[in-house]
């Protein structure tokens, strides 16, 4: 019989009773407090508000029958057990009157007392539960009404009676901006099947899709193109959710959410255009090109400048550019005078020497410009010969005005996939509140308790994610791994010692790495989501290697190996895929490797008989 979550009042005037009954209950409780008489038991009751109170009837000073009655009127859910003799029958016509039918008879057999608090412990653990079911409902209608103002989303619930591929699903109930999206009203659609009707004819066969998946009774979910009533074009991410019907083996009720991504998809495809068009210009100019932070150390460079100084692309990762100078302190003049310039964008042009890795001397001309991006400076040069330098104003222009567009994109792209971050939870939030009204009542509390526990999750691996967008860092430098790695886990004292985890932090002292912050926050992601699946006395190891090409990161853990919806969803977002089979995950996989491949980071997660190998490749 397990007590250790109740607290309990025991008040008994009769020594030898209560020393008895204080040694068996002490042992049993979470915290037991003793009254000799009912005036001291009516004191503790009020400081210490107990679960559950024993009371004697006949006691000096407040009988047992007076102390019940005032605490039922302090407290009218108050649970009392009463101890009384078989002679004591109009006392206990009394206890019964007042609404107290928890009592054992003296002299007290210490089981049939246990069996007792134990039905009352039942009672009282049951009715804890109810009431956090029902402010969970509350707290899911509250946001339901919330979430339901929001104009870039809509929710509908359909049903059919029978079931069978034949029979379309009829539509029930459809809320949120619906009208917005589509330009149409809700009542001109009677099934969910018709929902196709707005739907780009390219984008059918994601659709049909999605009803086989319904049939298949799997949670699905796609970005779709549609042609509103205005006949203009927007994107949409569509998830449904099916429910299964036992009796008749078939689908009868799908629910789920529509939600606008038109500004997403656009910032995406700006983004990724940006890029590839910054990209194109950095490789194909024979000019030099280097970013450096203002204190010298190599951001990234082209190829030109490679040919130019004679380095490799693994020794200019590690540079500082400071020591290319002949003249160290002419790199301060430069600096000085870009900063000190009142223009915005100011382009400067200056003669230096700088030395080839042979040692040769390198007369030079650099135009350097500084670039404010995601919080930084940082200085965009053209490096070439001094003899040639002709039109590198005209190509820095060019370069700085591409750069601060990818950056000013990046930064927008960020902030929508933050919002994002918060989609997966005002599903599960409004899904809840569907279930409520509509499911019978046997899965009501079902499906409740699952979406608790998803919220959950959701909220956690939200918190996460959302630290990576605010360390967003473009600056890549030397990272000390093993005292980054340590750094991470001392973040987690409270979920490691609960669970008695061991963690092995197998990273030589001497391995650093060439990254930035978010490959760091990366990892802490990982790490934290090995600590959620790990079992009580669990492992978790670090470790790593270096390749030809950069850097491999591993933690491994012995815990519940992953799902293969998460591995399978993290695949698919690897691959830039729109089609997702679940979508809160989908959401988690997708930002993870939005995320990465802003960094230029590979990530993976292998699933294993015993646990789970995360990991991140990191290049040079």
């Amino acid at each position: 019989m397990d007590f250790s979550d109740i607290t309990l009042l025991y008040i008994e005037d009769d020594q030898k009773i209560q020393e008895h009954i204080v040694q068996i209950l002490s042992k049993r409780v979470k915290s037991l407090f003793v009254a000799n008489n009912g005036r001291e038991g009516l004191s503790l009751f009020e400081e210490t508000n107990p679960d559950i109170i024993i009371t004697d009837i006949k006691m000096p000073e407040m009988d047992g029958l007076t102390l019940s009655k005032k605490i039922l009127e302090k407290n009218q859910d108050a649970k009392i057990i009463v101890t009384t003799a078989f002679t004591e029958t109009e006392f206990l016509t009394t206890a019964i009157e007042l609404g107290i039918n928890n009592y054992t008879i003296k002299p007290i057999d210490t089981k049939q007392l246990l069996r007792t608090i134990e039905r009352v412990v039942a009672s009282i653990r049951q009715q804890k539960k109810e009431k956090e079911l029902e402010l969970q409902l509350k707290e899911s209608q509250n946001n339901f009404r919330l979430i339901s103002s929001i104009v870039s989303e809509f929710f509908y619930s359909a049903h059919r009676e029978h079931g069978g591929d034949d029979e379309p699903f009829q539509i029930e109930w459809i809320g949120g901006a619906f009208q917005k999206i589509t330009g149409y009203m809700p009542d001109e659609y009677n099934t969910f099947n018709e929902f196709k009707k707005f739907i780009h004819p390219d984008d059918h066969f994601k659709f049909l899709q999605i009803l086989k998946r319904i049939e298949s009774n799997k949670v699905s979910g796609s970005e779709f193109r549609i042609i509103n009533q205005n006949q203009s074009l927007k994107t949409i991410k569509l998830e449904a959710f099916p429910y299964w019907d036992s009796e008749t083996d078939t689908v009868t009720k799908v629910v789920g959410v529509v939600q606008d991504i038109t500004e997403q998809a656009r910032i995406q495809n700006q983004l990724e255009t940006s890029e590839i068009k910054y990209r194109y210009l950095f490789q194909t100019i024979p000019l030099g090109i280097v970013f450096t932070t203002i204190g010298g150390q190599l951001i990234d460079c082209n190829d030109a400048f490679l040919n130019y100084t004679g380095l490799t692309r693994s020794e200019a990762r590690t540079l500082n550019i400071t020591r290319m100078y002949k003249e160290p302190e002419d790199r301060k003049i430069l600096i000085d005078r870009i900063q000190n310039n009142d223009y915005v964008n100011y382009i400067k042009r200056f003669e230096t020497t700088l030395i080839h890795k042979h040692g040769k001397d390198l007369p030079t001309a650099i135009t350097a410009s500084m670039i404010h991006t995601e919080g930084q400076q940082i200085l965009l040069a053209i490096v070439q010969e001094n003899k040639s330098a002709q039109g590198a104003n005209q190509t820095i222009e060019l370069l700085r005005k591409e750069i601060e567009k990818a950056a000013k994109t990046k930064e927008l792209f960020l902030k929508i996939v933050n919002h994002d971050f918060h989609n997966p939870i005002g599903n599960i939030l409004n899904l809840t509140d569907l279930l409520d009204k509509e499911c019978p009542e046997n899965q009501t509390l079902h499906h409740l308790r699952q979406s608790g526990e998803s919220l959950h999750y959701q909220l956690d691996i939200t918190a996460a994610l959302a630290s990576v967008c605010h360390h967003e860092n473009l600056e890549r430098k030397n990272i000390d791994l093993a005292k980054e790695i340590q750094k991470i886990i001392d973040q987690f004292p409270t979920s490691i010692n609960s669970k008695k985890t061991q963690i092995q932090n197998l990273i030589p002292e001497s391995m650093s790495i060439f990254a930035n912050e978010t490959v760091l926050e990366l990892l802490k992601i990982f790490f934290f989501l090995s600590i959620k699946n790990i079992q009580n006395e669990g492992t978790i190891s670090f470790s790593a290697e270096k390749l030809a090409n950069g850097w491999k990161i591993f933690i491994e853990d012995n815990g519940k190996p992953r799902s293969d919806e998460f591995i399978n969803n993290l695949r698919l977002a690897e691959q830039n895929s729109t089609e997702f089979s679940s979508p809160g995950v989908a959401n988690i996989a997708n930002i993870l490797q939005t995320i990465a491949r802003a960094n230029q980071t590979f990530l993976w997660i292998e699933k294993k008989e015993t646990g789970n190998l995360y990991f991140l490749q990191i290049p040079f």
